[in-house]
């Protein structure tokens, strides 16, 4: 029987008063065989090297789990671009040693296998990463090895817009107890928050060289909070272009050409730790109601300013919103923060993945949501 439930450590600290010491678990060898038991896989079929690492910190806000993956190069063919576990074309010999081999050929230390599964006739080796992952890098659209968040391969299905091949995700979604970390608190195993991708950019210089947003967004209706994208596509509006599409000047230097598009921009990757959270919706939202009805009556909605009229009450004790798409009864469309859909309190929310620089010849004149072929450099 699984026992175990969803719990937020970081909002209910009376571990921490009581000044209990709790230690992450990831009970892998529980879902997976162990390196005794007799490894069955055919000459053509795969070994895929399955190494994960745990990121901790004493408050567990930012503790959660990552896994290491390989994108194909981006050329031409079918493979362009997707990402899988790195993987070796098995043909003879021990499958132990033949994944050593090739793990010392990407890491420089030694590394114990923890067990495998099997699936499809291929065979998925499990490795602990145990060293530091460096922090926030500038990553590269050459860059061939990726760090992915358990929400990206199984949600998102994605890194950037780079496709996740289903390899991978099913990986997951059938061996469920490989997901979560787990503490054992008043003799309940918990588990820990998963933490979501998201995604903020900027005008290149309004991003600091510590890879981290300058600063939360003062002038919003929903206070003066951290705004990010669930996906790298919508981030790239706020991120690339101006927000009336219009030329920007940055210390009387001009920033941007005539459509309003910056002439350099740079997105932040983030893990993003919701906490307690509230789904925006009109249904059941006073304030939410008076601005779609204000849209609704006037004819020209993008001359006003209706947003700025009201100030959104958060409810007691909710550390992040969740915007969907909110449509206008009587206009077209939906509700101008369609590409800015997550909203945290505080800065300890999220911590910085990786950054890139935007290609800014994928971009076009002006943004384009359901455009699926933007890139970084």
């Amino acid at each position: 029987m699984d026992n175990s439930q969803f719990s937020l450590f970081s909002l209910h600290p009376s571990w921490k008063e009581k000044q209990i010491k709790l230690v992450p678990n990831y009970d892998i060898e529980t879902y997976i065989q162990p390196i005794t038991k007799k490894m069955n896989i055919k000459k053509n079929k795969h070994i895929f090297l399955c190494i994960y690492n745990i990121e901790a910190s004493e408050e567990y806000l930012h503790t959660h789990l990552k896994y290491f993956l390989y994108k194909q190069p981006d050329n031409d063919n079918k493979f362009s671009n997707l990402v899988t576990f790195p993987y070796v074309l098995y043909t003879s010999g021990d499958p132990l040693k033949i994944a050593e081999k090739t793990i010392k050929n990407i890491f420089t230390n030694d590394m114990s296998c923890k067990g495998f599964v099997e699936e499809d006739n291929n065979l998925y080796l499990f490795y602990h990463y145990t060293d530091d992952i460096p922090k926030h890098p500038n990553l590269k659209s050459d860059n061939n090895y990726w760090w992915g968040l358990i929400d990206e391969i199984c949600n998102k299905k994605e890194i950037i817009n780079y496709p996740i091949h289903d390899s991978v995700c099913n990986l997951f979604l059938n061996n469920p107890g490989l997901i979560y970390l787990t503490v054992f608190y008043d003799n309940i195993k918990h588990k820990l928050e998963i933490p979501v991708v998201a995604y903020s950019g900027e005008y290149y210089k309004l991003i600091n060289e510590n890879f981290e947003l300058v600063d939360r967004t003062l002038h919003s209706m929903f206070g003066p909070y951290y705004i990010f994208s669930d996906t790298f596509t919508k981030s790239l509006r706020y991120a690339c272009w101006t927000n009336n599409y219009k030329p920007a000047y940055f210390n009387k230097e001009k920033i941007t050409n005539e459509n309003g598009r910056y002439i350099k921009s740079k997105i932040v990757r983030v893990a993003l730790f919701l906490g307690n959270s509230n789904v925006v919706r009109t249904e059941d939202d006073v304030i939410m109601k008076k601005i779609i009805n204000n849209y609704d009556n006037n004819e020209k909605k993008y001359n006003i300013k209706s947003d700025k009229k009201y100030t959104y009450k958060w409810k007691k004790n909710i550390d992040s919103l969740l915007i969907g798409k909110i449509p206008f009864k009587k206009l077209d469309g939906y509700f101008n923060y369609i590409n800015r859909d997550i909203i945290v309190k505080t800065k300890d929310r999220f911590i910085p993945l990786s950054i890139h620089d935007i290609d800014v010849n994928s971009l076009g004149p002006f943004h384009n949501s359901n455009y699926t072929k933007y890139k970084i450099l």
